[in-house]
């Protein structure tokens, strides 16, 4: 999940590959992303793009 959210993927993305709703997700794992924060993210550059379609790979 964490890598997930770092190089971009939204709440909705990744409730689409696991086949829960946003809110579910965010519920879940949100409360945890503040503590996943890096110093540098501004500057990081994403090498996973989020999903255009539903997809069965999932990112973690």
């Amino acid at each position: 999940m964490a890598h997930a959210r770092r190089v971009g993927w939204s709440w909705q993305d990744i409730a689409e590959v696991l086949g829960v709703s946003r809110q579910a997700v965010h519920q879940r794992y949100g409360p945890a992303e503040k503590d996943l924060a890096r110093p540098n993210d501004a500057a990081h550059t994403p090498d996973v793009a989020p999903p255009t379609t539903q997809s069965t790979t999932q990112p973690w």
